[in-house]
């Protein structure tokens, strides 16, 4: 499923990227690559450096140290980049809220349980499905 799809998670936390990686590889079937970075800045840096490396969809975490707004900011000053959609990670209704504003086209709550991954994993399959088509 989605096996020509290129995902960027962002999260600098490694429990959180097993979980992420669990709801779209075991949960979902998701065929694609996912390449992961532990920060906004070394995705960042990464963009600037290979343009035409662009992913279908990046994920990040609100609570990233560079701030998910900044990141939001900097990503869009990246000409290449601007039409990238983003999700947005994040354990406060609050942080989707302001996600929303500043660009991000959806945001879920971070999984902790069992419930939440399964949940994660479906909604994920349909935001792939509008996104993509497949």
């Amino acid at each position: 499923m989605f096996s020509d799809k290129r995902i960027v998670l962002i999260d600098d936390n490694a429990s959180d990227i097993v979980l992420f990686g669990t709801a779209l590889y075991k949960e979902m079937g998701f065929a694609g690559d996912i390449q992961v970075f532990d920060s906004g800045a070394s995705a960042l840096s990464t963009f600037r450096a290979r343009k035409k490396a662009k992913p279908d969809l990046i994920v990040a975490d609100w609570l990233l140290p560079l701030g998910f707004p900044e990141f939001m900011e900097q990503l869009r000053a990246i000409r290449e980049f601007g039409g990238v959609p983003v999700v947005v990670l994040a354990q406060a209704p609050e942080s989707c809220q302001a996600a929303a504003t500043i660009g991000a086209i959806s945001c879920f709550p971070k999984p902790d349980s069992l419930y939440q991954l399964q949940t994660l994993s479906r909604d994920l399959g349909c935001l792939f499905t509008r996104l993509w088509g497949e």
